[in-house]
C-alpha cells in the first residue's frame, strides 16, 4: 500500500511492528522525531504513515488517492523560492496550500537547511495552519526543541504540543555508518 504514496521507496517497508519501545504508543495525533543523524527518524516517520494510510483514502477504486503528503523540507523551501521567479507557474501560497491540505503530512528533516528567517516563516506558517486546520503532521529533525527555540520560539513551541520522540526511544547512533544493523531500533 506504501508505494505510489509519495513516501520514499527506501522506506515502503517500515512498519510499526518493528519498534518495540513504541509498543502501546497511539499512532494518531501529530508526532515531532528528533535526534541524531542516522537515527531512524524517517524510517519512523514512514511506518507511522504506512500505519495510517488506510485511514487516509479518499474516493473510489480506481480513482482514489490518499489524503497524505511527504515534504522533504530542504526541497519544499527550494520550491517556494522558486515560485518567487516571474515565470514561475505556481505561487508561493500555492505550495503552502499544497502542504495544509493533506490530512497527513510528513516534514522530513526540517532545519537540514542552512536556516533562515524566511525559511522558519514558511515552516512556521504551514505547522500553524495545519494546526488551526486540526490536520496532523509528523515532522522530523536532527534538533531537539531546545535548539530550534533558539532558532524560532514559535515554531519550537508548536511542535512542542506535538507527541515527542526523541533519542530515549530511537538511541543516538548513526545507523547508517552500521550497515549490517537492522534500520529500526
Amino acid at each position: 500500500m506504501a508505494r505510489n504514496t509519495g513516501i520514499p521507496l527506501k522506506y515502503t517497508r517500515a512498519r510499526l511492528k518493528h519498534w518495540a519501545k513504541l509498543a502501546g504508543i497511539d499512532p494518531a495525533g501529530s508526532t515531532f522525531i528528533f535526534g541524531p543523524p542516522g537515527t531512524t527518524k524517517s524510517h519512523l516517520a514512514a511506518a507511522l504513515a504506512i500505519h495510517r494510510l488506510p485511514h487516509l483514502i479518499r474516493g473510489d477504486w480506481p480513482q482514489f488517492r490518499f489524503s497524505f503528503a511527504w515534504r522533504l523540507v530542504p526541497g519544499l523551501l527550494v520550491e517556494v523560492r522558486s515560485t518567487y521567479r516571474p515565470d514561475a507557474p505556481r505561487t508561493e501560497s500555492d505550495v503552502i496550500r499544497s502542504c495544509v491540505a493533506p490530512e497527513l503530512l510528513v516534514l522530513d528533516d526540517l532545519c537540514a537547511e542552512k536556516t533562515s528567517t524566511a525559511s522558519l516563516a514558511t515552516i512556521g506558517l504551514i505547522v500553524s495552519q495545519r494546526e488551526e486546520a486540526e490536520r496532523q503532521t509528523i515532522a522530523t529533525s536532527n534538533l531537539t526543541l531546545e535548539e530550534l527555540d533558539a532558532l524560532d520560539p514559535r515554531l519550537a513551541s508548536r511542535l512542542g504540543t506535538f507527541r515527542l520522540i526523541g533519542p530515549d526511544l530511537l538511541g543516538s547512533e548513526d545507523r547508517r555508518l552500521a550497515p549490517d544493523e537492522p534500520e529500526p531500533p
